[in-house]
């Protein structure tokens, strides 16, 4: 058996402690539970990797955005150097 830190919503965690009281088993026993009974279909597959490529589109965008006002500061600094300079 292997220790994880997994990082879960305070709801998600209160719902895992009052399963784990309600069974009298640990919280890791119930996350053992539903990791072992968790089956999802092809159809959950899809889902979750059209929200994966759509959240990779997102952030290839903004590092796009990110890039162009980098490249904009520069230009503005190199401008406002040759500027000085005569």
């Amino acid at each position: 058996m292997e220790r994880t830190v997994l990082f879960i919503e305070s709801e998600q965690r209160a719902k895992l402690n009052k399963l784990a009281e309600q069974f009298n088993v640990s919280l890791a026993e119930i996350a053992r539970r539903a990791i072992s009974a968790y089956n999802p279909s092809e159809a959950d597959a899809e889902a979750f990797a059209n929200t994966a490529l759509q959240a990779l589109a997102d952030a290839v965008a903004e590092l796009e955005d990110a890039r162009k006002q980098v490249r904009e500061v520069l230009n503005n600094l190199h401008q406002n150097r040759k500027e000085g300079e005569s």
